[in-house]
C-alpha cells in the first residue's frame, strides 16, 4: 500500500500551529481555556470573544468558527448565563451543520477526522442542553453524534482497494465501534434522566452488542453497560429480566479485579434493591451487607 501523507480537510478542520507561532486565532483560543481551567469564566469569555471575532472572517463553513461558539457557549454556562449559552450553543451546532453539507471528504482519514470534530461540537453541545433539562434539544444532538460515529464505524464486508483497508485499519485504531457505543449509552443515559425506560433500554441493548463485539472493550465498561441495561429492565418492573444482566455484570467486574471498588458497590445496590423487589429479602439484605463491608474499605459511609 503506497504510504499516505497527511493534509488538512480543506477548511473544516482546525488549523494547525505554525512553526512561526500560534494563529491569531489560536492564541485566544489557548488564553480562554487556560483561564477556564483556572474557573476564571470572566477573562475565558473575553478570551473566546476575541477568538470569535477572528473566526469570522473565516466564514461559518469554517470549524473554527462552531468551536468558537461552543467555548464562548461554555464560559457563558459557566457563568450561569444560561439563555445565552443556549443560543451560542445552538449557533455552533447549525454552523457545524453549513460546515459538513459544504465539505464531502473522500479520502478515509479526511473522514474520520471530521467526524471527530464534528461529533465532539454535537456532544458538547448537547451537554448544554442536557444540563438545562432541555432534553428535547439534547436529544436532537446525541442523535446527531450517534449517526456520525455510525457512518464511520460501518464496516464493508469485502474490502475493494487499499482506501477500503486503510479505513478498516483507521476504525480498529480509533476504536470507531468503542465511541459509538460511548455515543448510544450517553442517549440511554439521557432517557433514563428522562424516565423513558423502554428508550433507554432499547439503546442499552445496542451499545451493550457493540461492546460485546468489539475486541477492544474493557470488561468494567461492560460491565457497566450492563448494569445500566439492568436498571432500566428494574425501573419497568420487568425485575427477572433484570438479573442476569446484573450478575454477569458483577461477574465482570470481579474478574476485572474491580470486586471492591465503587462500581462494583454501586451495581450489587441497585441488583439488592432489584431482588427485594422480587421478595427475595434474605438475598437482598446479604448484599447489601457485602455493599457495606466494601464502603467501608473505601473510606465511604454505607448507604
Amino acid at each position: 500500500m503506497k504510504q499516505r501523507t497527511s493534509g488538512p480537510l480543506l477548511m473544516l478542520i482546525f488549523v494547525c500551529l505554525s512553526a512561526l507561532g500560534q494563529t491569531s486565532w489560536e492564541a485566544p483560543i489557548d488564553a480562554g481555556k487556560d483561564a477556564m481551567a483556572k474557573r476564571q469564566y470572566g477573562e475565558a469569555e473575553k478570551s473566546f470573544r476575541e477568538a470569535l471575532a477572528v473566526a469570522q472572517k473565516f466564514g461559518e463553513k469554517d470549524a473554527r468558527f462552531s468551536g468558537s461558539l461552543l467555548y464562548l457557549a461554555q464560559a457563558c454556562d459557566a457563568q450561569d448565563k444560561k439563555e445565552e449559552a443556549e443560543a451560542l450553543a445552538g449557533r455552533a451546532g447549525q454552523a457545524m451543520e453549513s460546515a459538513l453539507r459544504a465539505y464531502h471528504p473522500k479520502r478515509a482519514d479526511d473522514q474520520f477526522q471530521q467526524a471527530e470534530v464534528s461529533s465532539h461540537l454535537f456532544d458538547k453541545t448537547g451537554d448544554i442542553f442536557a444540563s438545562h433539562h432541555k432534553y428535547p434539544e439534547a436529544e436532537t444532538l446525541y442523535k446527531r453524534v450517534i449517526q456520525i460515529r455510525e457512518a464511520v464505524a460501518a464496516e464493508k464486508k469485502k474490502p475493494h482497494d487499499n482506501e477500503d483497508f486503510f479505513r478498516f485499519m483507521l476504525q480498529v485504531g480509533t476504536d470507531a465501534q468503542g465511541k459509538l457505543a460511548d455515543a448510544q449509552e450517553k442517549l440511554g443515559n439521557l432517557y433514563f434522566t428522562e424516565q423513558k425506560f423502554p428508550e433507554a433500554a432499547e439503546i442499552y441493548e445496542k451499545a451493550q452488542k457493540i461492546r460485546e463485539a468489539n475486541t477492544k472493550t474493557d470488561k468494567r465498561v461492560l460491565a457497566q453497560t450492563l448494569t445500566n441495561l439492568a436498571t432500566s429492565y428494574a425501573a419497568q418492573e420487568k425485575y427477572s429480566q433484570a438479573e442476569p444482566p446484573y450478575q454477569r455484570a458483577l461477574k465482570l467486574f470481579e474478574e476485572a479485579n474491580w470486586a471492591e471498588k465503587p462500581e462494583t458497590a454501586s451495581t450489587m445496590q441497585l441488583y439488592a434493591l432489584t431482588l427485594k423487589k422480587m421478595g427475595r429479602d434474605e438475598e437482598a439484605k446479604a448484599m447489601l451487607e457485602k455493599v457495606a463491608a466494601i464502603r467501608r474499605k473505601l473510606g465511604q459511609t454505607p448507604q
